[in-house]
């Protein structure tokens, strides 16, 4: 049962991915962020009723804090980096998370990356090497300068970076109440603290909201439902194995963005897709 959930997540990710990146250039990304929030937060609260409220420990409310925190600002920069650029050359920049974790985990919690993380380190650095290879990057080192160029991927490797410090926080919040209470405090927590940049920068959120739901609905309901099948998973296997399966998504989405958005160097990507999750999932498997 846990790898289909673990499937399942992957398929959700790469279709909340797909829907946010459709929608993302007739909604500014701070609406379009504060929204999908915003509209999954019911769908999210149906488990918590379902099944209780947890005892909640002391760890609780700090967790909550420096994970949302870390996590609304993923949540900007995440739409702003598949709003300017490919998606199918954005979301590899994920592979990176536990890259960066290996080197947050000597920092926050005293441990140190094995011979075999190295390993998935370099792997996956060769594959976002080979993602960023085209006609117009000349030179050996020209995908890597194509790829701090690139605004859509430095977006998103601050998405990675921020979201492989607030992971651990998120254990720490899931281990002081539940799973499922934990994902709804987070989203309603995200949503609390983007609504006054919304309101102020974006300006006229319940209007737009009203306006746009349509187009929100959709990437909402696939964000809740990866959620809820990633938590579900992970109380059945090892997060580690589900972790692995999961960066699946970064594949499917490469092809979204090639066949139905058109996206071009289909062979470049595929292939340095395939080496930054394999990469990807090296790294995990072995930490």
């Amino acid at each position: 049962m846990w790898l289909i959930l673990s499937i399942a997540t992957a398929v959700f990710l790469a279709l909340r991915d797909f829907q946010v990146k459709r929608y993302a250039l007739s909604l500014d990304p701070l609406t379009l962020s504060w929204g999908l929030y915003l509209f999954s937060s019911p769908i999210l609260l149906i488990p918590v009723i379902i099944c209780g409220l947890p005892e909640i420990s002391g760890q609780y409310f700090y967790a909550l804090f420096i994970a949302g925190s870390c996590d609304a600002i993923a949540a900007l920069l995440y739409v702003h980096g598949l709003k300017s650029g490919d998606l199918s050359k954005a979301i590899p920049m994920m592979s990176f998370i536990p890259v960066f974790q290996l080197f947050i985990a000597p920092l926050i919690l005293s441990e140190y990356p094995s011979r075999m993380g190295v390993v998935g380190v370099f792997i996956v650095v060769t594959g976002a090497y080979l993602i960023n290879i085209s006609k117009e990057t000349g030179g050996l080192f020209g995908p890597f300068y194509g790829l701090l160029r690139d605004r859509s991927c430095q977006m998103m490797l601050g998405v990675a970076l921020l979201w492989s410090i607030s992971i651990v926080y998120h254990k720490i919040g899931v281990q002081s109440s539940s799973n499922y209470f934990w994902v709804f405090s987070v989203t309603v927590f995200i949503g609390i603290v983007l609504y006054p940049l919304v309101h102020i920068f974006a300006g006229q959120p319940w209007k737009k909201m009203a306006t746009h739901s349509k187009n929100l609905v959709l990437p909402a309901v696939f964000h809740a439902l990866t959620l809820g099948a990633l938590y579900g998973a992970i109380a059945l296997a090892q997060v580690a194995y589900v972790s692995s399966i999961r960066r699946l998504s970064i594949l499917i989405s490469i092809i979204f963005g090639i066949f139905l958005l058109k996206e071009d160097n289909l062979r470049p990507k595929l292939i340095g897709g395939s080496i930054m999750v394999a990469g990807a999932i090296i790294i995990t498997m072995v930490n």
